[in-house]
């Protein structure tokens, strides 16, 4: 095992890392992102909420089954088992008969960080819907 070596390939994996943070957050607020549970975040927490929620967004009456809900969620990155923070508290989602469905608190949090971070989300998730909030 050449440990220099291992080392060095890791200290250019972290370099391309840190470029790829520099260019995502380049035009992106000051402050600390807040993730849809209002708790601070990284970006990254953020666009994968957007991704998300955004399935929800655009579904008829802001809902979806929960199979389909699954697919958003893996869609985001997330297992769809652990998506229950979505629902607790204040939550962005709730559970309604046969429909997960988006409420104020879930559209409120959307509706304002979306446009902000718009287009470093449709560049990290190329499938997610271009959405027009007016």
């Amino acid at each position: 095992m050449n440990v220099p070596a291992m080392i060095r390939s890791l200290d250019v994996i972290q370099s391309e890392l840190d470029r790829l943070r520099a260019i995502l957050e380049s035009n992106l607020p000051a402050d600390q992102p807040i993730g849809p549970n209002g708790k601070p975040t990284d970006v990254f927490g953020v666009l994968r909420g957007l991704r998300f929620l955004g399935s929800f967004y655009v579904a008829p009456d802001h809902r979806l089954q929960p199979s389909a809900a699954s697919e958003a969620a893996r869609q985001a990155g997330y297992d769809p088992r652990g998506t229950g923070g979505f629902y607790t508290g204040d939550g962005c989602l709730r559970s309604d008969e046969d429909y997960r469905e988006l409420t104020p608190v879930g559209l409120d949090w959307f509706v304002r960080t979306y446009p902000i971070y718009r287009e470093q989300l449709l560049k990290k998730f190329p499938d997610a819907p271009d959405i027009d909030l007016n």
